[in-house]
């Protein structure tokens, strides 16, 4: 897959230094809402679910989940693809955000056009460990 850098606003947005914030990243990007936008509907969300209310630190499956329903988008479970490729994954849904792990890290990327859009080359940088888990896609109409 193809990457194009791209921080989904955040350093107009008057944030400053790198994070952990891929979900936030990557919902910004594949929506084309303001970065600083999705990022307070992330920190509302994480504080909902109990957990501390920063945007900048990792995100909950069920926290996304709950992001992604207030952004009209639809986190979808996927249990049959455990070696999915993300260019098979193109194939399948088109534009998506893949929440994908590798070993113990999980890390969210918005797959556009065919192209990984990030701030780093996740995808490319171990291919044969990718474990496509779950995706975010638009709803249908």
């Amino acid at each position: 897959m193809n990457f194009e850098f791209n921080d989904g606003g955040r350093e107009a947005a008057g944030f400053e230094g790198t994070a952990g914030d891929c979900v936030t990243r990557a919902l910004a990007i594949f929506t084309g809402r303001d970065y600083a936008e999705v990022h307070e509907l992330v920190s509302l969300w994480k504080e909902v679910h109990g957990a501390e209310a920063d945007a900048d630190h990792g995100c909950a499956n069920s926290i996304i989940a709950d992001v992604v329903g207030d952004l009209g988008c639809e986190y979808v479970q996927l249990n049959w693809c455990a070696n999915v490729s993300s260019d098979m994954a193109c194939t399948r849904f088109g534009d998506f955000v893949g929440l994908f792990r590798k070993g113990r890290k999980a890390h969210a990327i918005a797959c556009i056009g065919g192209v990984a859009r990030d701030t780093y080359d996740w995808i490319n940088t171990d291919a044969d460990s990718d474990h496509l888990y779950a995706v975010v896609v638009r709803k249908a109409a």
